[in-house]
């Protein structure tokens, strides 16, 4: 199975599904899957797995944070990673939803993957002076594993990405 990631907001994303249904079609016919950038968690985005669901196209919610919290998961934020995760599972309980596995994308922190792109070397020597220590990474893998666990107790598949 091929899966596709989408990044839309949920205006977008409802727009394209419900404007080219072929897009449903083509990941239906073709056993494609769709994980979803959980940007929002509103009516807009639910409609748009309930749309995916009725086509049998299975949804992966990938977990991402809002971007005054960073927006990919990271070493340091493992705690909101948790909230996340109980704030996507108690929406897609009350809107019914169909979810096939969870994504965690965990890398560094969205503003050093901007600042490399912008800044280059620069931006890798400031990464390098304030990298994380041995026991803070220690303890963000033992945070993740215990949400890995928790997801897995729940039922789902768990993906984990990383750029």
């Amino acid at each position: 199975m091929i899966t596709y990631f989408v990044e839309l907001p949920s205006p977008a994303l409802i727009r394209l599904l419900r404007q080219h249904p072929e897009v449903l079609d083509g990941l239906s016919a073709s056993g494609g899957g769709v994980a979803m950038a959980m940007l929002d968690l509103d009516d807009a985005r639910a409609d748009a797995v309930r749309d995916l669901n009725a086509a049998g196209v299975p949804v992966t919610a990938w977990l991402v944070l809002e971007e005054s919290q960073g927006y990919w998961l990271t070493a340091d934020n493992a705690e909101l990673a948790h909230r996340r995760y109980s704030a996507v599972l108690a929406w897609a309980q009350e809107h019914d939803l169909q979810l096939e596995a969870v994504g965690l994308d965990i890398e560094v922190p969205h503003e050093d993957a901007v600042a490399l792109v912008k800044q280059g070397g620069r931006a890798l020597k400031q990464m390098i002076r304030s990298r994380r220590s041995r026991a803070a990474l220690d303890q963000a893998s033992r945070q993740y594993s215990v949400l890995v666990e928790r997801i897995r107790a729940d039922g789902f598949r768990v993906e984990t990405y990383q750029f």
